[in-house]
């Protein structure tokens, strides 16, 4: 039964979980109850006369306190939402004394006192959505249904190869990925809570120590230990799944390229803020520098960028060519400007890879 309800171990829960689920299932209700206690002049031993002293409004807003923390220790995606919805009701409630009580000064309520409470209530609420959103792109949140689920995990079929102590290798691929880890299937057998030392191609050879944080029938679920917040590694990863995300908008643009001293002029098919597709029968090699200039919406560009990707199969319905990742470009705020307009008047393409 405790595993339906908490199918991932606390230890392999980050702290901030841990700690945010805890508040709202136990402390919470603690202070509460030691409140009531406290401006009712009685010991907190009487337990009886204290609750007796709830009204309904109490016990609704302390059940789903308690909802919401154990359904964050749950990693339950109703979780989420619920938190939403008791912190609104408390900011709404709030609102509605501080306007219905302004100016009022006496034993139990003072201007200040709600404006201190307000004040409280929506800088917790928002340090505490932070810290949800800084976790929710870990592997042990996105059990099925996907946990809190935002941002960062996207399906990129990632082929790696997990390492255990014992120098036999396990193939996997991903599912979705994110920085801080992923989940795969798995073709051979994977120890539950095992450590492994894990291998990708991300455009380049990389490597990182992996911890099986769930173990599924079909899928498995790891995360990436980095050395400290500001591994290499991690920084790498990072900036290889933005260069996936980034929205791409097609395009149809003429461009000037100089490739190892040869001159080409090609079209641009799509564009995004971190590089474009240029569609060419040239042969190139990965990483191999490229100066580029072309006009977009008769603005005039010139940079430097790396060969990222080459296409010569003609696949992801894309003409033969080559993507070209940048490394500096002219008039940086105009440009960004401009993506913003494409962005916001036209679609961005499907991205097929």
């Amino acid at each position: 039964m405790l595993k339906k309800i908490f199918p991932v171990s606390f230890s392999n829960l980050p702290f901030t979980i841990l700690l945010i689920g805890i508040f709202y299932s136990v402390i919470n209700l603690l202070m509460s109850y030691l409140g009531t206690a406290y401006n009712n002049d009685l010991k907190i031993f009487q337990f009886f006369e204290i609750v007796k002293l709830y009204s309904l409004q109490n016990w609704a807003l302390l059940l789903m306190s308690f909802l919401v923390g154990v359904g964050i220790l749950g990693v339950k995606r109703w979780a989420f939402f619920l938190y939403l919805v008791f912190n609104g009701i408390l900011i709404v409630h709030g609102i509605y004394f501080l306007i219905k009580y302004w100016g009022f000064n006496t034993d139990l309520i003072t201007t200040e006192s709600l404006i201190t409470n307000m004040l409280i209530v929506s800088v917790s609420f928002v340090l505490t959505l932070y810290m949800l959103n800084s976790e929710i792109s870990t592997p042990y949140l996105t059990l099925i249904p996907r946990g809190f689920r935002k941002k960062w995990r996207t399906e990129i079929p990632l082929k790696g190869i997990l390492k255990d102590s014992l120098g036999s290798n396990i193939t996997i691929q991903t599912l979705d990925v994110s920085p801080s880890g992923c989940l795969a299937t798995a073709n051979g057998y994977v120890l539950e809570e095992g450590t492994y030392d894990l291998e990708f191609d991300i455009e380049k050879p990389w490597k990182v120590p992996a911890t099986v944080v769930r173990n599924n029938p079909d899928s498995v679920g790891l995360k990436f230990n980095y050395s400290s917040p500001a591994d290499i590694r991690k920084i790498e990863i990072k900036k290889f799944l933005e260069s996936k995300l980034v929205p791409r908008y097609a395009i149809n643009l003429k461009g000037d390229f100089e490739i190892s001293g040869k001159k080409i002029q090609s079209d641009i098919l799509n564009i995004s803020e971190g590089g474009l597709y240029v569609s060419s029968s040239e042969k190139v090699s990965l990483k191999e520098l490229s100066k580029f200039s072309f006009q977009l919406w008769g603005v005039s560009f010139t940079g430097e960028g790396n060969v990222s990707w080459i296409n010569n199969a003609s696949e992801y319905n894309k003409s033969q060519g080559f993507g070209i990742s940048f490394e500096k470009i002219s008039k940086n705020f105009i440009f960004q400007f401009l993506i913003f307009a494409l962005r916001t008047f036209t679609h961005f393409e499907n991205r097929d890879r």
